[in-house]
């Protein structure tokens, strides 16, 4: 009877290697999908569709609701991304200079774009997971995530340390990026899941 249970498919034990496989499955898809380095942010969005579907318990086949959000969100998401990206290389660009003058104003002016620095990254980490949920225009987007990111400072500073020990742990294993990201979108979606219901009363996307 035991054994039996052992093996039954609904056994937690079962079921939790389910979801660890499951994890490993999207995060590799969403490596591959990112390859191309200007699809991130659609690849990141469609991770996210996924993992917030996990959190409320009702994901579909993985690659199908993977490759739908994708599709959906492509454009946005790319935008974003570009957006992104130019607006962080900038900003290292502008603390290289900085770095550079030994006067006292470069300082100054280096501490300035570090401290904006801090507040650009707190609202990216939403940009992606909040297009996922509620598909909002690019400008609303961007004003949301920061108004959430800045109202919700503990949450957001949580959600950068939980991605900065995920690139330390790429820095030191970069294998990790095959497989591992899919963990780092399941704990983003489950702090996040509950904020955006309350927020924009939000569920099904």
């Amino acid at each position: 009877m035991q054994m039996s249970g052992l093996f039954d498919p609904e056994n937690a034990f079962w079921a939790f290697l389910n979801k660890l496989f499951t994890l490993m499955y999207v995060g590799f898809l969403w490596f591959v999908c990112s390859l191309p380095i200007f699809t991130i942010g659609a690849s990141t969005t469609a991770l996210y569709a996924f993992t917030s579907d996990m959190v409320n318990r009702r994901e579909g086949y993985v690659g199908k609701t993977f490759f739908n959000a994708f599709k959906i969100h492509f454009l946005k998401a790319t935008g974003l991304w570009l957006l992104i990206s130019f607006f962080g290389l900038f900003l290292y660009y502008d603390a290289t200079l900085c770095m550079a003058m030994n006067a006292t104003l470069g300082k100054i002016l280096f501490f300035g774009i570090l401290s904006f620095s801090f507040i650009f990254l707190l609202t990216a980490v939403h940009i992606f997971p909040l297009l996922a949920k509620t598909g909002f225009t690019i400008k609303k987007l961007v004003k949301q995530a920061f108004i959430i990111s800045m109202g919700s400072l503990p949450l957001s500073i949580t959600l950068l340390v939980i991605h900065a020990l995920f690139f330390i742990a790429f820095y030191f294993f970069p294998l990790i990026i095959l497989f591992g990201f899919g963990f780092v979108a399941i704990l983003v979606s489950m702090f996040l899941t509950p904020l955006y219901k309350r927020l924009f009363n939000v569920e099904e996307n």
